[in-house]
């Protein structure tokens, strides 16, 4: 199966509980081939959301996520949805209050094929989840 996947998600993180602060975010992924422009269904494997404390353009090979959040292809069944871009997940990935301490994350979509043991993983996006010191006042 050849997929290079896609991540589009909110460009900030979300206050997704009645408590202050940042604590998740949305993200619909798309899985492409190159001869494919349409997004195409998923239906084997195991998508992964990979949360890194800071800001990376590029992620090293040995660097551990904080949190990974798993879909087997059953649970992605349940995501799934039809567009003009053709197949898309929606998640709405949500962290325990306090576990990001700093000022950004950097999330990452991994797609694991079971069959093949192939790996696909997306670019590296960063979410701003804390408003940075302005003039000497904390947001």
């Amino acid at each position: 199966m050849c997929i290079r996947d896609s991540l589009l998600t909110s460009p900030s993180g979300l206050n997704l509980d009645d408590q202050p602060g940042i604590d998740g975010f949305t993200a619909g992924v798309y899985a492409h081939c190159r001869h494919q422009a349409r997004g195409m269904e998923l239906r084997q494997g195991e998508l992964q959301f990979e949360l890194f404390d800071g800001i990376y353009r590029s992620i090293p090979f040995d660097l551990e996520p904080c949190k990974v959040w798993s879909f087997s292809a059953e649970q992605m069944t349940a995501q799934r949805a039809e567009s003009l871009l053709g197949v898309r997940y929606s998640f709405v990935i949500q962290w325990e209050p306090g576990f990001v301490t700093g000022t950004d994350v950097t999330v990452r979509v991994r797609y694991e094929d079971v069959s093949t043991g192939h790996s696909v993983v997306s670019a590296p996006l960063t979410l701003a989840v804390r408003v940075k010191r302005v003039h000497g006042v904390e947001g």
